[in-house]
């Protein structure tokens, strides 16, 4: 499955993008959108002229396409049930077309029937043909592969080392200056988070980033090593050759699972409504209820909640690397724009000795749930940031700030809306500080 980064529709350019089928007949593509040409032209418009794919904000021109790696059927001897999927009767006739092992009807990678073998000849110029028209005819900037692991596998479902239409995709004229981002897993159990096959072009959605990031946030023991190295980067995973931190996707929730208030709601799935019985879904979300399952009113829970949504947003936005309530829409806001204006968050290469002090000793205490850290600056702009997923206060000593320079409290995660996030800062830091128990903080060193 391809999938548009972001998953919505180009609503904004007065367009639904409803599906898309295979059509055999054809070779190409058919994709059922409410106006082909406003799609088309939307980003030719100035409010998308500098529109760019994995962007955060609001002007990334976002299109939903889906497209050949599966159909909605499933065989019934020779006869071809079809579910969603428009004219595929001749492309169902090639079973060299599809995955498929003889003693099994299907190999379930994808969770909806038949997989295409798209590293068959035909399969493969199908989908970079369509891949290409979504590029020059339409100008998206990007993709993301749902599910990519499928992409590599073999006819009997096998992984391959070097699959042909990945590296199509890497070696292309045309794909190879897009941005390419796998989901680098499938239903099949092919978990490729930092192997999956990339020539140095394809991006990952870091899953190890998401589970670890919530784990540590909820306040798991032993995760604080893990903490630091996603927060880092991902080295572990991505200092290979010529990849750099950008091929990690960082993120932590996303369109599938809990939502971002689910995951500070909840410690288990409630799907009691869509007659799946509870079944759908993954049960291993790392999520944290703060004191009670689903909705309450207690308000010292909701403040907690409150202040782990804000947590997982700093912790995401400081990595190298609609909203519920409008408070935190305005928290999340002013840490983009104050990561874009600082350049201690833009490197393209690894955290080496001289980016980075960990202000720690005590790595080997499985109990701790503490991390602080000072970003370092050329010209002497540090970051300080600690992060307490303890359920206590934690006086910290602050480090002295650069020659001729003072902290200045940006954030503190444990402060009401609009203190918690102040761009400018809030001067008087002395040499401690008491964090409070599940919040962050992040200091800036200014004249």
């Amino acid at each position: 499955m391809v999938e548009e980064i972001g998953g919505d529709t180009a609503s904004r350019a007065g367009a639904t993008i409803l599906g898309a089928a295979i059509d055999s007949g054809s070779g190409g593509v058919l994709i059922a959108i409410g106006n082909p040409r406003e799609i088309r032209e939307a980003p030719k418009q100035s409010e998308f002229a500098t529109a760019e794919i994995v962007r955060s904000s609001a002007d990334t021109l976002k299109i939903g396409v889906e497209i050949a790696t599966q159909t909605e059927t499933k065989w019934f001897g020779s006869k071809t049930q079809e579910i969603g999927v428009e004219n595929v009767a001749q492309i169902n006739g090639r079973r060299d077309f599809w995955t498929v092992v003889e003693q099994v009807p299907k190999v379930e990678s994808d969770l909806t029937g038949n997989t295409l073998n798209c590293n068959h000849p035909v399969v493969m110029g199908l989908i970079l043909d369509s891949l290409r028209h979504w590029v020059v005819e339409y100008h998206v900037d990007g993709f993301r592969f749902d599910l990519a692991s499928v992409l590599c596998r073999g006819t009997d479902g096998a992984p391959l080392n070097a699959p042909p239409l990945v590296k199509s995709i890497a070696k292309d004229a045309i794909l190879s200056r897009c941005k390419i981002i796998a989901e680098p897993w499938d239903c099949g159990g092919l978990y490729l988070v930092g192997s999956f096959p990339n020539w140095d072009r394809w991006a990952e959605w870091n899953g190890k980033f998401r589970d670890d990031m919530r784990r540590f946030i909820k306040g798991d023991c032993g995760m604080k090593g893990s903490f630091a190295t996603r927060v880092a980067g991902s080295a572990d995973l991505y200092k290979a050759n010529k990849r750099t931190p950008y091929h990690s996707v960082n993120f932590v929730i996303a369109h599938d699972g809990f939502t971002l208030y689910d995951l500070v709601s909840y410690n288990l799935k409630h799907n009691d409504a869509n007659g799946e019985g509870g079944n759908d879904g993954n049960n291993d979300n790392f999520s944290w209820n703060c004191g009670c399952e689903g909705e309450t009113d207690n308000n010292s829970i909701k403040a907690l909640r409150s202040r782990q949504i804000k947590n997982f947003h700093l912790a995401l936005v400081v990595s190298q690397l609609e909203a519920r309530r409008s408070n935190h829409f305005r928290f999340f806001k002013e840490a983009i724009k104050f990561r874009r204006t600082r350049r201690v968050f833009s490197r393209d290469t690894f955290l080496g000795k001289n980016d980075v002090t960990w202000h720690e000793d005590n790595w080997d205490n499985h109990e701790s749930k503490f991390l602080a850290f000072t970003l370092h600056d050329s010209s002497g702009e540090d970051i300080y940031l600690a992060f307490n997923a303890h359920d206590f206060f934690v006086k910290v000593s602050i480090p002295p700030p650069p020659a001729k320079r003072r902290w200045f409290r940006v954030v503190d995660t444990n402060m009401e809306s609009p203190d918690d996030f102040v761009t400018e800062g809030v001067p008087g830091i002395g040499s401690t500080y008491n964090v409070a128990p599940y919040s962050s903080i992040l200091l800036e060193a200014k004249i």
